[in-house]
Parts: C-alpha cells; sequence; structure tokens
C-alpha cells in the first residue's frame, strides 16, 4: 500500500490517482486525509499506508521555499524540533530553509549556536543550486535515487537495519580466486548470519552461547574467526609462513568486526584468497569441537589448510599470475583544433574532507586556466558533479564557446543520461544544473577517459585536501601537477601542435 501512496504523491498524472484524488482529496492533502468509514475498502487501505511512508519520507531541498526549517523532516534521522533538548526561538519559529541561505551557498551563522556541528556538516553538504531554480520535492530517504523501494519500505515496517559491515566488500568479495563454497561461507560471515553462538542465543530460549572451543567467551563472528585462542594462533601461523606483510597489523589483531572485514578485503589478490581459505578451515575447526566434541590443534589445522592453500593458488593461477604484457597506459589527447579541453576529477576523503580539480587547456595542450575548491560531500560522486558543474561555469564566464570535457567517472554520464530516472536523487539539484548549462548555446562534448589520461586533473583534486583557502586559481601549473602535465605534453601527437601552431 505504501507503494501506492507513493504514486498518489508523485505521479498525479495516472488516471487511477486522478480519480481517487478527485473523489476523495477535495478539501485536503494526501498526508492529513482523515479516514472516512464511508470510503471504499480500497482508499482505507491505502491511507493505512501513509504511517510506513511517513517513516521513509524525506523532503528534498530545491529552493528551500516550501521547507519548514524547523518541523519538516529534510535533513538528519528525524525534523530538528525533535531532536532531544532542543528549543526554538520564537522569533524564528516561522523560518524555512530559504532562510538560511544566501546567493546559492548555505548561510548558518543564525543558527550555529543552536544546532549539533555534526548537523551542521551534513546541511553545508548538500548541494544548493546557484544559477538553476529548482522547486523542493518529496524523495525517499532509505536509497540515494531517491526513489521508492518495496525492499527498504518492508526493513522500515519490520525495524530492520542491513549491517553496515557489508557495504562495499561485495565486489572484493566475488572477485576472490577461491571455490565458490569458500565465497559463500564469506557471504552468510559478512551478512552476520552464521549459526554462532550469540545468533542462536538470541533465538533460542536457554541455550548458551559460550564458545565451544575456549568456553571463556561468547561466540559471536568476531570472535570464531578471530579472537578466539586457536583462531588466533591459526592466523599468527598463517601469517608468518606464508611471509605477509600488512602496513596496519593492529587492525587484524585489534579492529572491530567492521574494520577487520573492510582491512582484508583491501588486501591484495592473494591475501583474499588467503583469507577465503583460512576462514573455511577455521568454520571446520569450530564445527568439529560443537558437533563431535573435537579439538583439533591449531598447527593441523594449518597444515590442512597449506594444502588447500597451494590447490587453490594452482587452480587459480591464471587469475593470482600478473599478464606477461601489461596494458599500456591510457593517454591524455588534446582538443580538436579551436577547441578548449577541460578536464576535471573529485577527491573525497570525507564529508568535510573533499575536494575537485578543474583545468583548461588550449588546444595545443597548453596550459589555459587550473583550479582546486574544497567541498562538503555526502560521497565522492557529490564532488565529481560540483566539479563538472563549477569548470561549465569557468568555461561560461570566460566566453568559451568550443569545449571538450572529460572525466574519469563514467557514472556521471550515466547519471545524465538517465536524468529522468534520477528526479529524486541526492544529487538532482547538482544534476539539473548540469543539464541546464549542457543546453547553452556552444559546442560541447563530454566524454570518459581513463584515471591515467586524467592525473593533472587529480593532482589538482589532491592539492585541495592540502590548502588553506576553499579555492585557488593556478594562472600557471602547479608544482603538484607538473611532473602530470609535463607527461601529458609529451604525449600530444606532432600533427596536433602543427596545426595549433597554423
Amino acid at each position: 500500500m505504501a507503494k501506492l501512496d507513493w504514486s498518489i504523491l508523485n505521479d498525479s498524472q495516472k488516471l487511477w490517482v486522478r480519480i481517487l484524488t478527485s473523489r476523495y482529496l477535495k478539501r485536503s492533502n494526501f498526508l492529513d486525509c482523515i479516514p472516512n468509514p464511508k470510503s471504499s475498502t480500497i482508499w482505507r487501505d491505502i491511507l493505512k499506508g501513509r504511517e510506513i511512508l511517513k517513516k521513509g519520507m524525506i523532503m528534498g531541498v530545491g529552493d528551500g521555499c516550501h521547507i519548514s526549517l524547523w518541523y519538516h523532516h529534510w535533513v538528519g534521522e528525524c525534523p530538528i524540533y525533535l531532536m532531544p533538548n532542543f528549543e526554538i526561538p520564537n522569533f524564528i519559529a516561522h523560518w524555512r530553509v530559504v532562510d538560511i541561505i544566501r546567493q546559492g551557498n548555505w548561510y548558518l551563522d543564525d543558527i550555529i549556536h543552536l544546532i549539533p556541528d555534526s548537523l551542521a556538516d551534513v546541511i553545508l553538504s548538500i548541494p544548493l543550486s546557484t544559477t538553476h531554480v529548482l522547486e523542493d520535492f518529496l524523495k525517499w530517504r532509505s536509497i540515494t535515487n531517491g526513489n521508492f523501494s518495496i525492499k527498504t519500505a518492508y526493513g522500515i515496517s519490520s525495524n530492520i537495519t542491513t549491517p553496515r559491515s557489508r557495504v562495499n566488500c561485495w565486489k572484493s568479495l566475488w572477485k576472490i580466486n577461491a571455490p565458490l563454497k569458500y565465497k559463500m561461507l564469506l557471504w552468510n560471515c559478512f551478512s552476520e548470519i552464521l549459526p554462532v553462538g550469540t545468533v542462536l542465543g538470541q533465538k533460542i530460549e536457554g541455550f548458551s552461547p559460550l564458545c565451544a572451543r575456549c568456553l571463556d567467551n561468547n561466540e559471536d563472528h568476531l570472535h570464531l574467526f578471530r579472537d578466539c585462542p586457536s583462531s588466533f594462533s591459526f592466523w599468527c601461523s598463517v601469517i608468518t609462513k606464508t611471509n605477509t606483510v600488512f602496513n596496519e597489523r593492529h587492525i587484524f589483531f585489534l579492529g572491530s568486526w567492521q574494520e577487520w572485514i573492510g582491512f582484508n578485503m583491501k588486501q591484495s589478490d592473494l591475501w583474499r584468497t588467503t583469507f577465503a581459505v583460512g576462514c573455511w578451515h577455521i568454520w571446520i575447526m569450530r564445527n568439529k569441537a560443537v558437533f563431535d566434541g573435537k579439538m583439533l590443534h591449531p598447527s593441523f589445522v594449518f597444515n590442512r589448510f597449506y594444502v588447500d592453500y597451494c590447490l587453490t593458488n594452482v587452480t587459480f593461477q591464471t587469475n593470482l599470475a600478473k599478464p606477461l604484457i601489461q596494458s599500456q597506459l591510457a593517454l591524455w589527447r588534446p582538443a580538436q583544433p579551436g577547441a578548449y579541453k577541460l578536464n576535471i576529477d573529485g577527491s573525497w576523503k570525507d564529508v568535510a574532507k573533499a575536494g575537485g580539480g578543474r583545468l583548461i587547456r588550449r588546444d595545443n595542450g597548453t596550459w589555459f586556466m587550473g583550479f582546486s575548491s574544497k567541498y562538503r560531500s555526502f560521497f565522492p560522486l557529490a564532488a565529481e558533479l560540483q566539479a563538472l558543474r563549477d569548470v561549465l561555469l569557468l568555461a561560461k564566464c570566460f566566453q568559451l564557446t568550443n569545449i571538450e570535457v572529460e572525466t574519469d567517472a563514467k557514472s556521471i554520464l550515466i547519471m545524465l543520461d538517465n536524468a529522468e530516472k534520477n528526479s529524486k536523487h541526492d544529487l538532482i539539484v547538482l544534476i539539473s544544473e548540469v543539464l541546464q548549462l549542457l543546453k547553452l548555446n556552444w559546442s560541447i562534448t563530454i566524454a570518459h577517459i581513463k584515471r591515467d589520461a586524467n592525473q593533472v586533473a587529480h593532482c589538482l583534486a589532491h592539492y585541495a585536501h592540502l590548502m588553506d583557502a576553499d579555492h585557488v586559481t593556478h594562472q600557471g601549473v602547479p608544482d603538484c601537477a607538473r611532473k602530470a602535465y609535463d607527461n601529458d605534453l609529451m604525449n600530444v601527437p606532432q600533427s596536433s601542435s602543427a596545426a595549433a601552431t597554423q
């Protein structure tokens, strides 16, 4: 029913929506409509879905004119007025979001003393349009693209939360060079759904969650695979006898469950294979203790592991071995004669640690102008889009009418091509502004290139993390990008240089 409710709010042109709204919503809006016993069964059932909708719905900021600053849910986990120990001064109780926006930028000076610093950082990371007016909109907060999802609605209705530990691990997991059964074990492990002691203790009354091997601590996933003395001894043998070297070894032995999983999945292909085989044999050792009452010595487990480890490497050696002929690096190419080449890149470390690099070069590859900027962004793609928007605004300012834009973020091109499907995306303000700029009276192309061909922009983006100012203009080639820039000039074809000279 919540999906039908979402359609009523967002697809007003559908025939069935028009029929129901004309029949039941003549004098009220959908969210405030009071159920009438005389209404049809379908309509009364539809109204029941509003509670789920209200939990998962959030206001997206366009111009901020229709969003109450305090009473609407537009930022954070709840409306600001519901935050603990929060009082709204009477003289600003009527404010809307537009009242804290100045010339396309957030202006929090009047309320910064009222809200937590963490909330202020989140507000500052919400993108605003500087040239294009976009109305406020409703979006589904559980998904980045803002569209309603039955899966997330079910989770909200059941108070189900997805374990954070599996975020960003799936691609690395399924690329491991190991048999499928090992990867399936890790999949269950990352999802924290293996029948370990703590999980069974929650489901079975009177079940003891103690570890069957050490009988000293409750058996959760981290204890099973790392902290139990037998598992700890096993990993020490694996690391020592396979000559494995870690840059941050303390994370492996002391990190939390999420840190441990993320750390192992970020290592080399060879270690991820080692890790998968090792977890499999720890799982076998644990099951022997639980079901057969047999305690296998860690050295015996290691010997079985090592045989399996060698066999796995031999079986998958075509995937583990490096290719004899390395693929050539992609080369940067100058723009067509008479055009300017614009390269952009975004760099993201945290909400408050994002930056963008932008540069403009002439058709013979020589430097025209470069820029480094600090951003506040929810995720990396936001920094890429902000860099794209800013470089287009600069091209407009310099009255460049024939430009070629290049980015190594292919997802930007996909997002721009599917703008209609992303009408409620967290970044729709930036998407809309970029699309409006693309419609200006100029000749423009946007292309995806490999990272190797975008090194100068990457250097400028990285420099944004090191500088003190929010924006730096590079009239000439900065030292941080000199080597990459010279390499690009070396790769410029002679025919291009000759054509530029003529």
